[in-house]
């Protein structure tokens, strides 16, 4: 008995699966096993689709950068005349996007910009694809380079700008093909706008309207002005020189007072014109100003303490037609004027000295920028004409004001420096100007001829009144003996004038330069007179004075030194512009006076000490430079 219980046992061990349970277990893995094939295949269709779209995506990059590299001209024309029957023979029927010369795609409807059939339709024996080929035709197959046997359609269109500029086109571009997972037509949609190129190559038959290959244009120029500085040292004993513990130290500028420095500039004027993408033009003034310090410091640039005057205001114009905010094409002009800049610094002992300066801060200022209309150059009557971008900055003169710096000591009065305005005479005129329109330019503004990309270029124009240096002008005083009437050096009749240009006619032109007027200057005996030209360079030293006073004995000398005008050429050797810069930068030669008073002060309380004034006539500064795209025909 026992043993027939334990061989009934082993016999359920050894029971195995029944016919249906293995029916059922293989039917739940042929559910899983397809399900899982079925998810791989829908993944492997989805993967295809989504680099199907990657690769459409491409190739409408790729039409829209070819759009993007069409010249305006082309552009602006926009389809074929011919495009409908073209394109139908492509795809093998009429687009269905375009009906009547609109195109309708993703709910958003525009009118096409179709070329009038005749001399101004586009030109099929230089075709521009994608726009149209050698038929006339917009539209292009493409296939997929991966082997997956996808065909995309690239189809390329010209509409009206939808913000609705007349100088704009809107550029648009459809890629078609067939999906895997449902079988339906799916779309890549681009759009883009092309502005009309009034800045940037500006060859409107060649150039892109918008791409790297723009030319760079720059111009710009600076009517400079007159800046006399005064500062103070201890001096040598005349009589025993080297004596004096610290000689040459910087001292307070008047004894007893807490400035160091004391400055006047006269008023000037800027222009500018840019072209790249977009043509900025800005006009500049900036009225003079006075400036003194009491920070004096060996070790740092001597940061200014009080400041008078400086006003400025600018104008700027561009062909921007894209950013919010952009300067307008021709604001209105901008005139301005300001109250005076007198300052004065004095001493606080018994000397009575007094340092006064003032700049030409009250002479009306006008600026005028625009890329529209003609800007003046402010030479004769010649112009930057119409359509051109331009600008012009311009300070005139105010009779029987001026800018100077005098030394009052009692009732005596030294002009260190003064510059007299003279009506009809004085002015400051800078302009620039981007030369595009096929209009010429003249003798004044250069870019005559003109051709290819274009021309920029820009001059200054500046008269001077009457400017003396070291000339006592009140009271009973005068130098001793009578010298030096006129003061230590005098100006007069000065005129100068500088251009800079170029462009495709002008790679190399030279800058050109005038000065002209007389500079007399005191020698011991009587007064040697210098005729002013651009190249003349030379230093003159002007000869010992002396002035008894009550309170002091001021003995005075100095040197005179002119300078003359230069020009740094970038890109000589190129005469395409294409290789490198191709710039040149112009400047007229300096004016100035450095004189040196030593003061010597009756009363033994005050130490003598040495004002050194120097006065300087800064020349005016013009600059033009450009850079032919190298695949610019």
């Amino acid at each position: 008995m026992q043993v027939r219980a334990r061989r009934n046992l082993l016999s359920e061990r050894e029971d195995g699966f029944t016919l249906v349970e293995l029916i059922v277990a293989m039917l739940v893995m042929a559910i899983v096993i397809m399900s899982i094939i079925f998810v791989q295949a829908r993944a492997l269709t989805t993967n295809a689709d989504s680099g199907s779209r990657q690769q459409a995506t491409t190739y409408a990059n790729q039409a829209m950068e070819q759009m993007r590299s069409i010249p305006w001209n082309v552009i602006k024309k926009g389809m074929s005349s011919n495009y409908v029957g073209a394109g139908s023979a492509v795809i093998g029927g009429a687009d269905p996007l375009v009906a009547g010369n609109v195109l309708s795609v993703e709910g958003t409807s525009v009118p096409l910009v179709v070329a009038a059939s005749g001399t101004n339709d586009q030109a099929l024996a230089e075709p521009w694809a994608p726009l149209f080929d050698g038929t006339g035709s917009n539209i292009a197959l493409k296939y997929d380079p991966s082997g997956r046997g996808d065909e995309y359609i690239v189809k390329s269109y010209v509409t009206d700008d939808q913000a609705g500029n007349n100088v704009a086109r809107g550029l648009a571009v459809v890629v078609e093909w067939t999906q895997r997972t449902d079988g339906q037509v799916a779309t890549t949609v681009l759009y883009s706008t092309a502005y009309a190129p009034s800045g940037g190559c500006g060859d409107l038959n060649n150039a892109p309207f918008l791409a790297s290959c723009q030319a760079l244009f720059y111009s710009a120029s600076t009517s400079a002005n007159v800046v006399m500085s005064a500062s103070s040292s201890l001096p040598d004993d005349p009589a025993n020189p080297g004596t004096v513990a610290n000689a040459g130290s910087p001292v307070p500028i008047l004894p007893g007072s807490s400035f160091y420095t004391f400055q006047m500039a006269t008023g000037g004027t800027a222009a500018r014109a840019s072209s790249q993408q977009v043509t900025v033009t800005d006009s500049y003034v900036r009225y003079g100003g006075t400036t003194r310090d009491d920070n004096l410091s060996s070790t740092q640039p001597i940061d200014n303490g009080w400041t008078s005057g400086y006003q400025s205001f600018t104008l700027r114009a561009s062909d921007d037609l894209v950013n919010p905010g952009a300067a307008p094409q021709n604001p209105p002009d901008v005139t301005a004027s300001v109250t005076s800049s007198e300052e004065s610094i004095d001493s606080n002992l018994a000397s009575a000295t007094r340092l006064t300066a003032r700049a030409d801060d009250k002479r009306g200022g006008l600026a005028d920028a625009s890329v529209t209309q003609a800007c003046d150059t402010g030479v004769g009557a010649a112009q930057v004409p119409a359509t051109d971008p331009c600008a012009t900055a311009k300070l005139a003169a105010s009779t029987g004001l001026s800018g100077y710096m005098e030394l009052k000591v009692a009732g005596d009065t030294v002009e260190l420096g003064r510059v007299l305005h003279e009506s009809g005479i004085t002015r400051d005129t800078s302009w620039a100007g981007r030369f595009t329109a096929g209009v010429l330019g003249n003798s004044v503004t250069g870019c005559n001829p003109l051709g290819g990309s274009g021309c920029v270029s820009a001059g200054a124009d500046r008269y001077i009144g009457t400017m003396n240096v070291g000339k006592i002008t009140s009271g009973a005083g005068q130098w001793d003996d009578g010298k030096a009437a006129n003061g230590l050096v005098r100006v007069t009749s000065y005129h100068e004038t500088v251009s800079a240009q170029r462009g495709t006619q002008q790679p190399t032109s030279p800058a050109v330069f005038s000065r002209s007027g007389t500079v007399a200057y005191w020698t011991g005996s009587g007064y040697t007179s210098v005729s002013l030209s651009a190249a003349l360079n030379t230093t003159r030293a002007i000869d010992v004075v002396t002035w008894t006073t009550p309170q002091a004995v001021v003995t005075a000398s100095g040197t005179l030194t002119i300078t003359p005008s230069t020009a740094s050429v970038e890109g000589a050797t190129d005469t395409t512009c294409k290789t490198g810069p191709c710039s040149v930068d112009a400047r007229n030669g300096n004016v100035a006076t450095v004189v040196t008073y030593m003061i010597v002060p009756t009363n033994p309380a005050v130490a003598p000490y040495n004002l050194t004034v120097s006065t300087v006539i800064n020349g005016s500064q013009a600059a033009a430079s450009y850079k032919e795209p190298e695949d610019n025909a």
